[in-house]
């Protein structure tokens, strides 16, 4: 076990060094979206959560813990006709070993143009296609320990002549519960990540390094998660968010970032309904938060999961 959590963080340290050294512009930059109606209602703070599929994508071992098999599906209401779908499904083996998929299926839209010149009509336009699949497995290192891998991989395709590309990528997370209501977590995002165009040119994934604490309590339905991310194109972004349930079938949220570069704010907010069945607990989430593309537009995204306990 000591031997094991060396390298583990050897990899922790080594990796952020190697990416920002290869510098690069983002590519994916649909990712920063979010996923999961809980996780953008709360503002991306999500290092010390636990216990759901949706968290594979922000904390790969946040995903120990999970009962059953259980999947969410989420559209995002985008402007400028982008399109973005998000679906998930993972279940556990044995309570021992935890296993997700994730998919992202992203276009800017079908009426892109293309200019050689600055002139008012277009030489043409053309459509893209831009995919992401997560393959995620985490296991307990010990009774307070846990670790989560993601493999991930890019896909971007043009109908047209531009380069096309693929990419690979992993994240790393750790949770550790010093006791049943608290777990600190810890994410590295992009370590070794990459993309390759078929011109030869590539583009490297801004590294994110987290550290968050959730915490639940015992005699009140509120839980809430704070995290302290650096990116290595933004900076330092403290995140802040909370879930309150007012009633069994109704949960309330709302998050914040903060970016200390220049000191902006942003919120969200959400609402989930949910609606358990025998053997069943089916959710519906509706998230409003800020468009962290395209800077200043808000947007809506719709999620339904279920969980079949």
């Amino acid at each position: 076990m000591k031997k094991l959590t060396g390298w583990l963080f050897f990899l922790l340290l080594c990796a952020p060094a190697w990416a920002v050294e290869n510098g690069g512009e983002q590519p994916a930059a649909y990712l920063q979206l979010g996923a999961g109606g809980l996780e953008n209602a709360m503002a991306g703070a999500t290092a010390g959560l636990r216990g759901s599929i949706s968290e594979a994508f922000w904390n790969p071992a946040g995903i120990v813990g999970m009962r059953g098999t259980q999947m969410e599906y989420e559209h995002t209401v985008l402007s400028l006709n982008q399109t973005l779908e998000y679906f998930t499904v993972g279940s556990s083996f044995q309570s021992l070993y935890y296993f997700g998929l994730t998919a992202f299926d992203y276009s800017a839209g079908n009426d892109l143009q293309a200019r050689t010149e600055p002139t008012l009509n277009p030489d043409f336009t053309f459509s893209d296609t831009e995919l992401a699949f997560l393959l995620t497995a985490a296991f307990r290192l010990s009774p307070d320990w846990d670790l989560g891998l993601n493999a991930k991989f890019f896909a971007q395709t043009y109908d047209s002549d531009l380069p096309s590309g693929f990419g690979i990528g992993e994240d790393v997370g750790l949770q550790y519960r010093p006791s049943t209501w608290t777990t600190w977590g810890f994410v590295v995002e992009n370590g070794f990540s990459d993309f390759i165009y078929s011109d030869q040119t590539d583009a490297v994934f801004p590294v994110i390094l987290k550290l968050g604490v959730g915490q639940r309590f015992s005699d009140l339905p509120i839980k809430g998660d704070f995290d302290l991310e650096w990116s290595s194109n933004l900076g330092f972004q403290p995140r802040f968010g909370m879930e309150w349930r007012p009633f069994d079938e109704v949960a309330l949220r709302g998050g914040c970032t903060v970016e200390l570069d220049n000191g902006s704010q942003s919120f969200t907010g959400g609402i989930g309904i949910l609606i358990p069945s025998p053997g069943n607990l089916e959710e519906l989430d509706y998230t409003i938060l800020p468009d962290r593309v395209y800077s200043g537009q808000i947007i809506q995204q719709l999620s339904i999961s279920a969980k079949f306990l």
